[in-house]
């Protein structure tokens, strides 16, 4: 019976023990930050009948691009959003069927813009020129739906 009580005994500092060389163990917690640049200059897009969506994190970004857009009306809302900007210039058009301008911003400072507009053309293209731009656009194009 004696020896049961050295075993209970022991038994009760094991947790102790394992704690304290689990805290002896464990070092600052150091937070790792990856700058990783893979992700620059890559635009992402979302294109469907109702939405059109532009983003990019730009780095020295100089390229042009165009995507054509299937909207089916011309009751619009809009955002254009622009942060972290640094340097460079931009240029963003939707334009209609006639190739008139529905929506024009040039771009060198941060911003944000919101607009909802009717009767300016259904978008058919969306173009960003970019020369050297560094930061990044955001910009969101929907069809506002018609009261029923």
């Amino acid at each position: 019976m004696n020896s049961y009580k050295r075993i209970a005994h022991f038994g009760f500092y094991i947790p102790i023990l394992l704690a304290i060389v689990v805290f002896i163990g464990c070092k600052e917690n150091s937070t790792v930050s990856i700058q990783s640049s893979a992700h620059q200059n890559i635009p992402v897009v979302v294109s469907t009948t109702d939405v059109f969506t532009y983003a990019i994190d730009a780095n020295a970004y100089a390229d042009s691009t165009a995507d054509d857009l299937t909207f089916s009306s011309d009751s619009l809302a809009c955002t254009l959003t622009v942060s972290g900007y640094l340097s460079g210039d931009a240029s963003l058009y939707i334009r209609d069927s006639t190739d008139s301008i529905v929506f024009y911003n040039s771009i060198t400072t941060n911003e944000t813009i919101v607009i909802t507009q009717a009767g300016k053309g259904i978008p058919k293209r969306f173009t960003l020129s970019c020369n050297n731009f560094t930061g990044k656009i955001s910009f969101v194009l929907s069809r506002i739906p018609s009261a029923q």
